[in-house]
């Protein structure tokens, strides 16, 4: 099909949909709707195609489609029912027994006098369980204030329904199962001579898919927020580092600069390459993850050898911020040496510290390591600003930080803990923090310990 397409758009340009929908298969081997929409480029014959993922659409119109025809096939049933009543009695036994919608008969004094196979199956009560009204009531509606309050709401119904000559309202509560599950109904009550037949319409299901469909936009919103967000960190993230490298390589011409000038502009050009290649970095390791390409390679570690490297590495950079960092040797001797990855224990450590660095002010940071049964623990534990309870989970998400609206925030991809944690499972790890806002956190990992 878009091979065709292809074709009748530059031989046949009036021809050519510039729209249209297919599926096809992922690389997790998912099948996905999309649009896609064609362009072409003026006075050319290349056209640019935007695709767009329209699965969780496509479904949520299917859900909605099932539930408006199963909407549709219950009132029939509901107006099929009550013509039946009204025609023969006779028949609307038949029909209320045979009727796969709950139904039961009682006298004005709310006695109930039949169920039928329906409401038996739906519900478990048989006749036998419900030998007086006040035990229907207490059955279905255990909860005494609830309970009163049904009572009044249908006996206001049924009075509404007198005072206007009207059908009386349908009512929507909650009613218990004999194996104790709560539900929600709608009651529809038909007076029929000196009886009530009462029609039950489960919809709990409904209710329910209804709330899977609010997440489900709400998670659609809330992923539109992200990627905005994420577009306004990378916008960020390598426009500032290329207008220093631009601009201070500029100011390089100048013929009278001082030796120190000369060098000071060049560490910033260093400094913004290395936030530039940070990212890059970043970008394409998330990138391998996602797609299944990110291999792990084990060789031999000494433990304490890659710890002394970072701790040699950023006691500078701490102490130029007016910070101290520890490092608490807890690694025993006969462990110290394991097989893992090297490359991604690196850059779990690495992505945790300059974290704490960036987030913290004042205080210490401290980085250790322990054995714990099977597994080497890792930590790294700062005085900074701390996480929100709520965002804790998030914050291993792809683009997620800890406040998108703290300044420090724009100062990386959002991409480091979600590496972090995909790191950490490969290894056959994984990841964890404790925080208190404005106290600070403790990030841990663990990594098997294999020989």
């Amino acid at each position: 099909m878009m091979q065709n397409q292809h074709h009748l758009r530059r031989n046949a340009k009036n021809k050519a949909q510039s729209q249209y929908e297919f599926r096809f298969v992922d690389h997790h081997k998912n099948i996905k709707n999309i649009l896609v929409v064609v362009d072409m480029i003026p006075d050319s014959t290349n056209s640019v195609t935007s695709l767009l993922d329209i699965t969780n659409l496509k479904q949520a119109e299917e859900l909605l489609k099932e539930n408006e025809e199963k909407l549709i096939t219950q009132n029939l049933e509901l107006k099929l029912a009550k013509q039946e009543a009204d025609n023969n009695q006779s028949n609307l036994e038949l029909f209320i027994k045979k009727s796969p919608i709950p139904m039961v008969i009682t006298d004005f004094n709310e006695k109930v006098e039949y169920v039928n196979d329906k409401f038996i199956q739906i519900f478990g009560y048989t006749i036998k369980d419900l030998p007086s009204a006040q035990k229907w009531w207490e059955l279905a509606y255990p909860n005494l204030e609830y309970r009163l309050y049904v009572q009044e709401s249908m006996n206001l119904a049924i009075q509404k329904a007198i005072d206007t000559k009207s059908d009386i309202e349908m009512q929507k509560w909650h009613i218990y199962t004999k194996n104790r599950k709560k539900k929600t109904c709608e009651f529809y009550m038909v007076p029929i001579e000196n009886r009530f037949l009462i029609v039950i319409k489960d919809i709990t299901k409904e209710i329910q898919n209804q709330k899977e469909l609010i997440k489900a936009k709400e998670k659609a919103e809330e992923s539109d927020r992200l990627k905005s967000s994420f577009l306004a960190n990378m916008s960020h993230e390598i426009r500032t580092p290329m207008n220093g490298i631009l601009g201070f390589t500029e100011l390089l011409k100048e013929p009278d600069l001082t030796g120190d000038e000369q060098k000071m502009y060049i560490d910033i050009i260093k400094r913004s390459g290395d936030r530039m290649l940070d990212t890059v970095n970043d970008l394409i390791d998330i990138s391998k993850i996602e797609t299944g390409q990110m291999l792990t390679v084990k060789s031999e570690v000494n433990i304490n050898d890659e710890m002394d490297v970072l701790y040699s590495f950023f006691k500078p950079e701490v102490e130029n911020k007016g910070l101290k960092l520890e490092w608490l040797y807890q690694v025993p001797e006969d462990v110290n040496i394991i097989q893992t990855d090297k490359h991604k224990l690196h850059s779990i450590l690495t992505n945790l510290i300059k974290n704490a660095i960036k987030y913290s002010d004042v205080g210490e940071i401290e980085i250790g390591c322990y054995k714990e049964q099977q597994f080497l623990e890792f930590y790294v534990k700062d005085e900074g600003i701390g996480i929100p309870k709520n965002r804790i989970e998030a914050i291993f998400q792809r683009f997620e930080q800890v406040d998108v609206l703290d300044a420090r925030a724009f100062e990386g991809s959002g991409l480091g803990l979600a590496i972090c944690k995909a790191y950490a499972e490969m290894l056959g790890g994984s990841i964890w923090v404790d925080s208190t806002l404005g106290v600070g956190s403790v990030f841990y990992f663990n990594i098997p310990i294999l020989k």
